[in-house]
């Protein structure tokens, strides 16, 4: 019989083959997914991202959402996402649900997910904003019903809130509203409940559970920040704590003077091969996405594209353009992250209220600038409500970005920021 360490006599998926090829069990190294829950869509679609780093290219990747312990979901990825993965396998997915889903049901915790790819198998995170955004619902709900309450008004504004063409922010400024208001209430979970809407302390409350205290994970942390360009610095910093989420600019570089002019267009043609280009930029030969009006070159993790393809790639990258720009404009109408935009030669605190002002043209949107200085390393301080500084010990180097991100003092500088924004 052949040694268990003879690779030469390894077959598909990591099984020795025995006489007369006949598989037999053999130690295969365990791989863990990469990959998360991007979104839910009521009534009952997810979708996001997942996948085995060096797993063949003929192992699928499958995967589970549950509830507790009920199966709800599952499927396989069916699109690329090289912007995550850089695997063979397909990594994008959009699954849908058996049946519909409750806002209450998302709210409670209780969603978890899970991949597998023959002996493969692990689980995908689950960004804290998927139970909150329901929550917003689950409270308004709880406030309708509650005591002292005209109920007939209250569920007419629960329905207007919750109409699909009603904006995620204006949905979550009537909950505060409602929560203000209903401060006199003698009930003290009530108080609770009203209090943790209205200033944003969402993760820890959940209907019909204690209000506790819970510290967030280095994923969840970076997840409720977005990238607004520069360069890929902050992308690599979200990857390194295991947050991958999809942004327009979180792999764009654009200077500050032509973000301030995409703002004003709301970006509007980026996708269209009117103004892009698809070539290699970098000295790797990696290809990046260039929208000639705004000098925004993003990578796209494609080398060596051979001819026959290369027109096929180039309509995928700007379609993809297109809705990640639409995505965009929606991230700064529903004013769910907080925005980070990094600039190496520091801006004024002149550009920093100017590009403040532009975003909150969309909505009540917020700020991060990061600066260098490593006497102030991890600091955070206030210019205005919703508009902060905040300092790392030193930059990354434009010639090896991946390699030189001071993740440690990132970290520490976007916890502390979090205490200084309401949402």
């Amino acid at each position: 019989m052949p040694a268990a360490n003879d690779q030469s006599l390894l077959g598909p998926h990591g099984l020795l083959l025995g006489p007369d090829n006949y598989p037999i069990a053999a130690p295969v190294a365990q791989l863990a997914p990469k990959g998360c829950i991007d979104g839910f869509s009521p009534p009952n679609r997810f979708f996001g991202w997942a996948g085995f780093l060096n797993a063949p290219a003929d192992l699928r990747t499958r995967i589970v959402i549950k509830l507790g312990d009920e199966i709800i979901g599952s499927g396989e990825p069916t699109f690329d996402r090289p912007d995550v993965m850089g695997a063979p396998q397909p990594a994008g997915f959009v699954i849908d649900a058996t049946r519909v889903l409750s806002h209450e049901e998302i709210a409670s915790g209780a969603l978890t997910a899970e991949a597998t790819a023959g002996p493969h198998n692990g689980p995908l995170l689950i960004p804290s904003y998927i139970a909150s955004r329901s929550f917003d619902f689950v409270a308004l709900s709880y406030l309708a019903r509650s005591s002292g309450w005209d109920r007939n008004d209250v569920s007419a504004l629960v329905g207007y809130a919750e109409a699909e063409e009603f904006s995620h922010a204006a949905k979550r400024k009537l909950l505060a509203m409602l929560a203000v208001l209903n401060k006199g209430s003698r009930s003290r979970r009530l108080e609770e409940l009203a209090a943790s809407a209205s200033i944003g302390l969402k993760d820890a409350a959940v209907i019909g559970a204690p209000v506790a205290a819970r510290s967030l994970t280095e994923a969840e942390v970076v997840a409720r920040f977005e990238g607004l360009g520069h360069n890929c610095e902050f992308a690599f910093a979200q990857r390194h704590f295991g947050s991958d989420p999809t942004s327009l600019l979180r792999w764009a570089s654009i200077p500050y003077d032509l973000l301030i002019k995409g703002l004003q267009n709301r970006f509007s043609g980026v996708g269209d091969p009117t103004y892009t280009t698809f070539e290699p930029f970098w000295d790797d030969g990696e290809y990046a996405t260039r929208d000639t009006r705004y000098d925004m070159a993003a990578h796209t993790h494609e080398r060596d594209v051979p001819k026959h393809r290369y027109e096929a790639l180039f309509t995928q990258h700007c379609k993809r353009l297109a809705w990640l720009r639409r995505a965009f404009v929606e991230s700064l109408e529903e004013s769910v992250k907080i925005f980070v935009r990094v600039d190496y030669e520091p801006l004024t605190e002149a550009q920093a209220h100017a590009l403040f002002g532009e975003m909150n043209k969309y909505g009540r949107n917020r700020l991060l600038i990061v600066r260098a200085d490593r006497e102030r390393s991890g600091a955070v301080e206030t210019l205005r409500p919703d508009l902060c500084v905040g300092y790392i010990s030193s930059f990354s180097r434009w010639e090896a970005v991946d390699k030189y991100v001071q993740h440690d003092s990132w970290l520490a500088m976007l916890r502390n920021a979090l205490a200084h924004f309401v949402d």
